[in-house]
């Protein structure tokens, strides 16, 4: 992805320079620690490359349309390749719709007459929406869930005041130079200090980054680019509750429009700005780097946790019943949680029944993750095998 970033910032006549730091900067984001280092989070990335990588050709393809020329054909059966492996590869990926259908809006030759112009854009836009329905079949065909509205659970879509607070969290994740698991656990210590600091330096960047998107002679281009990072999250906007791994689709649009803005401070600010500038551009990236570094410890943290309790959840699997459950039950407790680096209890392992089954050869228990409140409903119903843990050694013990 570093690569297309690169090439992309050369092609609209970026420095080599600023186009090695935007690429770089994607690199070692901390924002995108969480779909990088989880080693299920793969889809997500392949899903995010194939997007941009389709954005990309679509958009080198329907430049050599305006210029005259037809559309390469093959750079539209790569377009439609990476269009396809990108809806496959993550469902995060639908926005990638609505960016193709936007691109090509936008980029299609005018003609005399809106109904000719709407033929044409549909004519262009066919292949793609044919290849959308075989995706939308392929997934009913599997049995895939389909999402649903409500205000319910997290991954439901709902209309409502969520969608401008998830695009304001991305907007703010995107630029955050600080690891986002330290600054979740300054706001669960209250930790003034700290926050002041992390908010200010974050809001001098984002500050001075659209300072040089809107004083760069590219700005409308910038604008468009940034247009796609809001495509590329439009699905998880409408979510009740988004994760920050959602914003590596959009990421590399953002580090596009990093590479502008370094650009334009370094190649026509005045030289006491360009230092400044440089100075600044120095403490985000070391931040980044920092950040990238204490959420992968804490993720390998996590997973030696999760494997201290497999290994002892493994014979009690074994001497379960035939069609036994097992409850894993979280004790009561108030620690710091934050999304994958920063979990409670028996929640590390709370998707890892596959491999703990297969391990056993028990594909007939059921194993169940739940809070104590919960585990009274369900044992009322569906008797079994209850375990809590002490929080401090990791030892299972009976609940």
């Amino acid at each position: 992805m570093g690569v297309l970033i690169f090439r992309a910032l050369q092609y609209w006549k970026v420095s080599l320079a600023s186009s090695f730091i935007a690429a770089f900067y994607f690199a070692v984001s901390q924002a995108a620690t969480f779909a990088v280092i989880c080693n299920d989070t793969m889809s997500q990335m392949m899903g995010s490359f194939f997007g941009a990588l389709t954005i990309w050709n679509l958009y080198l393809g329907m430049k050599q349309v305006r210029s005259g020329s037809s559309f390469p054909r093959s750079h539209l059966i790569l377009c439609l390749l990476t269009f396809f492996l990108s809806l496959t590869s993550k469902e995060t990926s639908a926005g990638l719709c609505l960016g193709v259908f936007n691109l090509i809006l936008v980029m299609e030759p005018k003609s005399e007459g809106n109904r000719i112009q709407f033929f044409k854009v549909a004519k262009r836009v066919l292949p793609f929406f044919l290849i959308g329905l075989l995706y939308v079949g392929m997934r009913f065909s599997a049995g895939a869930t389909m999402p649903s509205y409500g205000s319910n659970s997290s991954y439901e879509l709902h209309l409502g005041i969520n969608i401008l607070k998830n695009i304001g969290l991305f907007a703010f994740q995107s630029i955050l130079p600080f690891s986002s698991a330290m600054l979740a656990h300054d706001l669960y210590d209250r930790n003034i200090l700290a926050l002041a600091g992390i908010v200010g330096v974050t809001a001098m960047l984002g500050t001075t980054l659209l300072y040089g998107i809107w004083r760069s002679p590219q700005r409308r281009l910038i604008f468009c680019i940034l247009g796609f990072a809001l495509f590329a999250v439009t699905p998880a906007i409408f979510l009740n509750h988004v994760s920050e791994v959602y914003l590596y689709n959009a990421l590399p649009y953002v580090a596009i429009a990093f590479g502008f803005a370094i650009e334009y401070y370094w190649t026509q600010s005045a030289r006491a700005v360009r230092i400044s500038f440089s100075a600044l551009l120095a403490v985000v990236f070391v931040a980044n780097i920092v950040g990238a570094v204490q959420k992968t410890a804490s993720l390998a943290e996590e997973s030696s946790r999760s494997q201290v309790l497999m290994q002892q959840i493994y014979p009690i699997v074994s001497k379960l019943p035939n069609n036994g459950r097992l409850y894993l039950v979280n004790p009561v407790t108030h620690e710091f949680e934050y999304s994958v680096f920063a979990m409670k209890g028996f929640d590390v392992v709370k998707y890892a029944d596959p491999w703990i089954l297969r391990h056993t050869a028990r594909p007939d228990v059921k194993l169940y993750v739940l809070e104590s409140e919960e585990y009274r409903d369900s044992v009322a119903l569906h008797p079994g095998a209850a375990y809590t843990m002490n929080m401090a050694t990791l030892r299972i013990k009976p609940f």
